[in-house]
């Protein structure tokens, strides 16, 4: 046989061979875009703390537009990073500790008007489109860490803890869909069912925390996010569900507007209504690191 088509028999089977077995370049999705605002003015605040301007005021509205006014970045940053999961965001809300970037992030006041395409809802301008906001105009880039730092240990005092066990079966909740938030009037009227299960909060002279059918580490939890300063980790040991109703002085709240009250403090209330202490220990805690920041672009 010629040494020529030798060569060229051989070829044939190492040529199949490599594409059979060559990777196949496959198409890559596209990528969703973030939802984002249409269009979007920022501004320095003025005469912020003024009779006629106290403090943050607006939020999303019911047309796809987002006023604020007299906020600072760390406030937004906080409000996006909470609000994507359909936590309330509020000016109680414990604020979880932003660590590293300028400190004008902190100090600075921003008034910023924005408006979506369509009806988004509230949770998704607070949520994402204020993410991608930040991002586009203040250059943001965050990431979150857990670190070790202050935080309230609830224990059980020395007399036991007096809780109420929760004997009914809760109903299941609803289940929250940031994009399609339940009707309001209806979360209300399922939260105020006899068995319902969940958290109420009301601020009268003093601070009144109820919840029906909680594990204690929810109780913690909860606590982190809605009263204390730091966050409170779970060393009870307690299982099972319970119904909780705690009354503490409203101005132990360091943002409340509340007047002084006789009533006890919330140390003083978790020991006496429950059984439970928190103690400042330290611990792992999550913190929100800023890689990059800049002044926002122009409008």
């Amino acid at each position: 046989m010629n040494i020529r088509i030798l060569l060229t028999l051989n070829f044939v089977p190492a040529l199949l061979a490599g594409i059979l077995y060559a990777h196949p370049v496959l198409a890559q999705p596209a990528t969703a875009a973030k939802p984002a605002f249409e269009v979007a003015t920022i501004k320095p605040s003025a005469d912020c703390g003024s009779p006629a301007r106290p403090g943050v005021r607006g939020g999303p509205g019911a047309d796809g537009t987002l006023n604020l006014t007299c906020t600072t970045v760390a406030s937004l940053i906080l409000s996006y990073d909470r609000a994507p999961a359909g936590a309330v965001v509020t000016p109680s809300s414990r604020k979880i500790p932003i660590v590293g970037g300028p400190g004008w992030i902190r100090s600075d006041q921003f008034d910023i008007q924005a408006k979506a395409e369509g009806n988004p809802s509230g949770s998704v301008m607070m949520g994402t489109m204020l993410q991608s906001l930040l991002e586009d105009r203040f250059q943001l880039k965050i990431h979150r860490e857990t670190r070790e730092g202050p935080v309230y240990a609830l224990t059980v005092a020395k007399g036991g803890f007096k809780l109420q066990p929760r004997t009914a079966d809760c109903p299941p909740p609803p289940t929250f869909d940031p994009a399609n938030p339940p009707n309001p009037a209806a979360m209300r009227a399922a939260a105020s069912a006899p068995d319902a299960c969940g958290m109420r909060m009301t601020t009268g002279q003093n601070r009144i925390v109820e919840f029906k059918g909680t594990t204690i580490a929810s109780f913690a939890t909860n606590l982190s996010l809605n009263v204390t300063d730091l966050p409170v980790i779970d060393r009870t040991g307690i299982t099972g569900l319970f119904n909780i109703h705690l009354e503490f002085r409203a101005d132990d709240l360091a943002t409340t507007d509340a007047p002084a009250t006789g009533g006890p403090s919330l140390f003083t209330a978790l020991e006496e209504q429950l059984g439970l202490k928190l103690e400042r220990t330290r611990g792992p805690s999550d913190v929100l690191v800023v890689d990059k920041v800049e002044r926002p672009s122009e409008n």
